[in-house]
């Protein structure tokens, strides 16, 4: 959805956004994912605006999905909370079920209805976090 650009103040922006795209593809290779789409809304002003409705509009038409990850509704992060409002204006003419799996980011999810055991997956998840980051990021497991 977004840049990245204001990720790490340590970076200039443009090059953190560089930086960003790779750490995506590379992240995607380990895990098997063959098409990324970057819509590159600039990173902390995302919104809900007509073209970037339309944007997620067409390729969920294309793409036609059975179900969406993304940040959790009430994550405490603007361009977080404007992912899911341009999801749910995107889909309103999506007409195939939609599952959405939000997931935890920076705001504890307190009433979660589903969790997930990735007990299976975790050394993928680990491998593509280390296949990706930069060596002074950070990374967390949950």
């Amino acid at each position: 959805m977004t840049d990245g650009r204001k990720g790490n103040p340590k970076y200039d922006e443009n090059t953190l956004v560089v930086q960003r795209r790779e750490e995506a593809r590379k992240a995607a290779a380990v895990i098997g994912i063959d098409k990324l789409v970057f819509l590159d809304n600039r990173d902390a002003e995302l919104s809900a605006s007509p073209k970037t409705v339309k944007e997620l509009r067409d390729i969920l038409h294309e793409v036609k999905p059975e179900a969406v990850f993304l940040p959790f509704l009430l994550d405490n992060h603007r361009d977080h909370r404007a992912t899911n409002d341009i999801l749910i204006r995107s889909s309103l003419t999506y007409k195939s079920p939609l599952a959405c799996y939000g997931y935890e980011i920076w705001t504890p999810i307190t009433s979660p209805n589903l969790f997930v055991n990735i007990t299976d997956q975790i050394e993928v998840k680990r491998q593509a976090n280390r296949t990706a980051l930069q060596p002074d990021r950070a990374v967390s497991y949950c």
